[in-house]
């Protein structure tokens, strides 16, 4: 096993198993599962309103990790940061505690085809609702947002843009810069999805004048049911409560009550405190292992799986070949005469563990005229042994 793997125990329970489901969710270092298991054992305790010595010892550590995801994806203050229960529920969280106040019917709200079904569906319900109009951003037939038409798409109307940093059937970085000086000329609030760039890119946010941003954590070596959401201050005052209950509250009256500001106005109930904490450990082992070094690995693997299936021409994979050499970290492919489901399920007897389907991106799939494909990810730990048995494996398809 090689020295990164070795990091990870799930390589030492599953030796035979090539994981290649990255772009899903991530093995986790043995830091970050040691965290979680030291503090159940020995620092489980509630944060925020306690004043005994361990309460107040875990809310520090609890707070000193909002503080460390500030530095890390460059807010100018802890306070930008809300912990979540993934990417998902931060999305939800912008639809419905902030783009909802502010649209009226006959706004738009402009969204990429690239995008995941959890950063549309939210804004499509919104827009529902208040009777706006929802505006599709086109994509090039590589699956890159089509910067020519902008403008087009853009308009005063417009009141919030939602954009993804990088597709998670394309697999390489999108042009959200341009989408985003778009946002900013018209004036509406900017939403940047991150989930599956955040493992494998560092985000100056306030440096961008990026508005609102989400990551999974489980993508990045972290805890699963987490994940972080940053609100650019200056959109607080239109932040309004989305879900209610304990720990949001200032004062509660049998017929009124205030919310506190944020973040706290969107963190209601009990916390994921563990999940948090041990958050802490996986961005300092990110930041060891070093961001560039990450990109730099997948891209070696995307150009040695590029090459290695170059002369199989029962395999099409998905985008720009040439993005994704430099900076690829997952190829979605189809394989002639194979649906998506049944390649998988072939893999999975060669115990390869890819993804099949839409990948929830159905509207991408549409755009780009293909139908369901596979996906194989890669990550700090996947070697180029498990790319050649990849590689290996889909050439017995052609043969058969």
């Amino acid at each position: 096993m090689n020295t990164m793997r070795s990091l990870f125990p799930f390589f030492l329970h599953n030796p035979d198993l090539v994981y290649l489901d990255n772009a899903a969710t991530s093995q986790k270092p043995n830091v970050v599962i040691d965290e979680l298991t030291r503090f159940y054992q020995f620092d489980n305790a509630p944060v925020h309103r306690s004043f005994y010595t361990l309460a107040e010892h875990t809310t520090e550590k609890y707070e000193a990790v909002r503080i460390a995801a500030s530095v890390y994806f460059g807010a100018t203050s802890k306070d930008e940061i809300v912990f979540t229960a993934g990417a998902t529920a931060g999305l939800n969280m912008l639809a419905f505690g902030l783009v909802l106040q502010l649209i009226r019917p006959g706004d738009e709200i402009a969204i990429s085809l690239l995008e995941h079904h959890s950063a549309m569906l939210p804004f499509v319900e919104v827009a529902r609702r208040v009777g706006a109009v929802i505006r599709y951003l086109p994509i090039t037939p590589l699956g890159q947002v089509d910067e020519a038409k902008l403008s087009d798409c853009i308009t005063e109307k417009t009141r919030c843009v939602v954009c993804t940093a990088g597709s998670n059937v394309v697999g390489v970085e999108n042009n959200f810069l341009s989408v985003l000086h778009r946002a900013k000329v018209v004036g509406a609030v900017f939403v940047l999805d991150a989930a599956q760039m955040a493992p494998r890119r560092r985000f100056n946010l306030a440096e961008l004048g990026v508005d609102c941003f989400v990551c999974s954590v489980h993508k990045m070596c972290g805890p699963t049911g987490l994940g972080v959401l940053y609100v650019a201050k200056k959109w607080h005052e239109r932040c309004h409560p989305w879900m209610v209950g304990g720990s949001m509250v200032q004062q509660v009256h049998c017929d009124a009550w205030g919310a506190l500001p944020m973040p706290t106005m969107w963190e209601a109930g009990t916390p994921p405190i563990a999940e948090v904490i041990a958050f802490g450990k996986a961005l300092s082992f990110l930041q060891s292992i070093g961001i560039d070094h990450v990109m730099a690995h997948e891209a070696a693997l995307s150009r040695q799986f590029i090459e290695g299936v170059a002369d199989q021409r029962h395999i099409s994979v998905v985008g720009n070949l040439d993005m994704l050499a430099k900076q690829g970290h997952l190829a979605s492919f189809t394989v002639d005469g194979w649906h998506a489901h049944d390649v998988a399920a072939y893999l999975a007897t060669e115990l390869i563990a890819v993804r099949s389907g839409y990948h929830c991106a159905q509207p991408l799939h549409d755009a780009l005229g293909i139908s369901q494909t596979v996906r194989a990810s890669w990550y700090l730990y996947t070697s180029a042994e498990d790319i050649a048995r990849l590689i290996d494996a889909l050439a017995r398809l052609g043969d058969g």
